[in-house]
């Protein structure tokens, strides 16, 4: 596990890009044990997935490397928000060495 986010209930959207380098990382992304985007190529522009609400208790977001590009780790930047807040963070994942992130909705 790689940290955790803390946010209030509601509707979430996840948006998912490549932040800093693009350079052809290509990752699965789970969210709650639920592949949501496979073999997705990180670009500059962000991908977009609505969880619907999230009542309170424990979800994850899931990282795994598919292909690491050129520089790193697939490290997708992720942007979690509701109605009334906005977390941003990275994921670094690695090739055979998923990772995660855990969400705690309160």
């Amino acid at each position: 596990m790689q940290d955790s986010t803390i946010i209030a209930p509601g509707r979430m959207q996840l948006k998912i890009w490549d932040y800093s380098i693009v350079d052809s990382d290509v990752v699965n992304i789970i969210f709650n044990g639920k592949p949501i985007f496979k073999n997705l190529l990180l670009s500059d522009t962000p991908v977009i997935y609505k969880t619907g609400f999230l009542d309170k208790g424990k979800y994850w977001i899931g990282v795994e490397g598919i292909s690491e590009g050129f520089v790193g780790s697939a490290s997708p930047h992720i942007s979690l928000s509701n109605s009334k807040q906005n977390f941003e963070f990275n994921i670094d994942a690695y090739k055979d060495k998923p990772a995660y992130r855990l969400i705690v909705v309160q």
